[in-house]
C-alpha cells in the first residue's frame, strides 16, 4: 500500500507521537505507519515496551518539561502532525498551549463514559484537538452527542499488527484451556472500575471444570488471583505473552457486567479481543456487547449472557470449535492494523487541509 499523507514537496509528513505511558495501541499504530515509510518520534513520560520503534524519544517528567520541549521551535517545526494519546487528556491542552498545529486526539478511554463524569481536560480537549480518533462507533456517537464537536473524527479498532505472532498446525494440536489477559482488580477492593472485578467470574470458570490461564497486567491482581485454581502469570512482556497464548485454546473477553449497566464495556472495543484472534483463539464474550457484535459476522466467537452459560467449555462448545478456529485462522490475517491504518492517514490529511 502507498502512504497517503504527504507534504507539498512530496515527502511524507513527520509525526510526533505523544503518550504518557505509551500503551500497546500507540505501538500498534506506530508500527503500521512505519511500514508505510513515515518517520515517527515519541514524547513520553515512561520508557516502556515498544519504544525502540521510534527514530528518537523525548522524555519528560512533568507538564513543564513537556511544554519546554514543544515550545522549542527547532523541535516543534519538524513535525506536521502531533498525535496525542490519552489517558490522561491534559497533553492535548499542553500541546495546543505550546503552539502545536494539527493535533490528533487518540481517545483510548473517555471519563465521561467510564465514570460518567468528564474531567475539565477532556472537555477542553474536545474543543482544542484538530481531529479525533475513537476506538468504537458507539463511543464516537456518545462523544458527538455530548460535546457536539466540529472536528473530523474516525474510528480505529484495536487491531494487532500482522505477523506479531505465528503458529503452526502442530501448535494447534496441543492447545488447551481458556486464557484471560488484561487487568483484574483484587477481590473486595473498592474501585470505580467494577467491571474489572473478575475474581468471582474467574473462580467460577475453574469451578465449572475449565483449565484457566491468566496474564494479569497489574501486580496486585497477580498476587490475589492465586487462590482460584488458575495458572496465573506475573506481568509478562507483550511478545512473550503472545507466544504463550498460542498454547491456549479459547480467549476470555469477560467483564463483571452481566447486567449490562457498564457503559465502558458496553460501548467500547478491547485490545485483548484482537490479541486473542492474532494468537488463533476463538473468543468467549461476557459483558462486552459491542465487541461481540463486531465479531459476530465472522463466526469467530461465542457470546454468553451469564457466566453459568459457559459450563465446561469443551462439553458445551467443543463441537463448535473446529469451525470457529478455521474462521479465526482466516480472519486473523484480515483484522490487522496494517489493513486499517489508512483511516488514521486520511484523518491526518483532513486536519492538514482544514
Amino acid at each position: 500500500m502507498e502512504p497517503l499523507c504527504k507534504k507539498d514537496d512530496g515527502e511524507l509528513v513527520k509525526v510526533l507521537m505523544i503518550a504518557v505511558h505509551c500503551c500497546i495501541r500507540v505501538i500498534k499504530e506506530s508500527r503500521a505507519l512505519k511500514k508505510l515509510g513515515y518517520k515517527l518520534d515519541l514524547l513520553t513520560n515512561r520508557i516502556s515496551y515498544g519504544t525502540d520503534e521510534f527514530e528518537r524519544i523525548f522524555f519528560y517528567h512533568d507538564k513543564q518539561q513537556l511544554m519546554n520541549i514543544l515550545k522549542d521551535e527547532k523541535i516543534r517545526e519538524q513535525y506536521q502532525i502531533f498525535h496525542v494519546h490519552n489517558e490522561p487528556d491534559w497533553p492535548v491542552v499542553a500541546a495546543h498551549e505550546a503552539g502545536c498545529k494539527n493535533i490528533i486526539f487518540d481517545c483510548h478511554d473517555l471519563d465521561s463514559v467510564r465514570i460518567r463524569n468528564a474531567n475539565l481536560d477532556e472537555i477542553r480537549t474536545m474543543r482544542l484537538a484538530s481531529g479525533i480518533v475513537f476506538v468504537s462507533e458507539p463511543v464516537q456517537k456518545f462523544a458527538k452527542e455530548l460535546y457536539d464537536f466540529k472536528q473530523p473524527s474516525v474510528v480505529l479498532h484495536h487491531f494487532c499488527n500482522e505477523g506479531i505472532v505465528e503458529y503452526t498446525p502442530e501448535d494447534d494440536l496441543v492447545r488447551k484451556g481458556i486464557v484471560y489477559e488484561g487487568g483484574a482488580n483484587p477481590p473486595n477492593t473498592p474501585t470505580m472500575f467494577k467491571y474489572r472485578s473478575l475474581h468471582p467470574i474467574m473462580k467460577k470458570i475453574v469451578e465449572m471444570g475449565n483449565e484457566l490461564y491468566m496474564f494479569i497486567g497489574n501486580g496486585d491482581g497477580f498476587e490475589t488471583y492465586q487462590d482460584i485454581g488458575a495458572v496465573v502469570y506475573p506481568p509478562t512482556h507483550y511478545d512473550e505473552m503472545m507466544k504463550e497464548m498460542v498454547k491456549m485454546k479459547w480467549g476470555a473477553c469477560m467483564f463483571n457486567n452481566e447486567d449490562l449497566t457498564e457503559p465502558q464495556t458496553n460501548l467500547t472495543t478491547m485490545n485483548k479481543a484482537y490479541e486473542y484472534i492474532a494468537a488463533g483463539l476463538p473468543v468467549l464474550f461476557l459483558g462486552a456487547p459491542h465487541q461481540a457484535e463486531l465479531f459476530k459476522p465472522y463466526n469467530i466467537s461465542i457470546e454468553l449472557k451469564k457466566i453459568e452459560d459457559l459450563g465446561n467449555v469443551e462439553q458445551n462448545f467443543g463441537h463448535l470449535y473446529p469451525e470457529l478456529k478455521s474462521n479465526v485462522d482466516k480472519m486473523r490475517k484480515e483484522l490487522v492494523m496494517e489493513n486499517n491504518i489508512h483511516i488514521v492517514e486520511e484523518l491526518y490529511n483532513a486536519v492538514r487541509c482544514s
